[in-house]
């Protein structure tokens, strides 16, 4: 009266228990190795600058120049002193656009933002709307290298 049908239970829950860790091995190994994206298709990253780019002592080379890029997304203050620790050593302190930059390499005529002509120390505050700059410590009319004892450039 009470008979009860047993069709397959231990082929039953073998069948389970083998789905479940097929479905296990898959995830993991999409884990260890995910599909891969198109590198074109991810944005570049723009990094802002802000506080301190540059504290402390540095050199520059004769006849060369030290630049320091400047990548605004705000209006910001740019706050600049450097010394020599001589009067007789001294250097250009510039700011100039970024896309500028080439064309000063080649000697060719560039409007500055900010030029020191060449002094032993200074000292700059100067608000910058956004955009790219670049900082250039020139030295290339030196005729030796000269160190810069104490640098300070921040934005705010």
């Amino acid at each position: 009266m009470f008979e009860q049908k047993r069709s397959g239970g231990i082929f039953g829950w073998a069948g389970i228990v083998l789905v479940a860790v097929v479905v296990l091995a898959a995830i993991w190994v999409v884990r260890q190795n995910p599909p891969n994206t198109s590198a074109g298709a991810a944005e570049k990253k723009v990094m802002w600058t802000t506080g301190k780019i540059v504290e402390g002592p540095l050199e520059v080379d004769k006849g060369g120049y030290l630049s320091y890029p400047l990548d605004l997304n705000k209006r910001s203050t740019l706050s600049a002193t450097f010394t020599t620790g001589q009067d007789l050593k001294k250097l250009t302190f510039s700011i100039m656009s970024a896309a500028d930059l080439e064309k000063w390499k080649r000697g060719e005529e560039v409007k500055f933002l900010t030029n020191t002509g060449p002094v032993p120390r200074g000292t700059v505050k100067r608000v910058l709307e956004p955009g790219n700059y670049i900082i250039v410590l020139d030295n290339r009319a030196g005729t030796e290298p000269i160190r810069v004892t104490e640098s300070s450039f921040e934005v705010e």
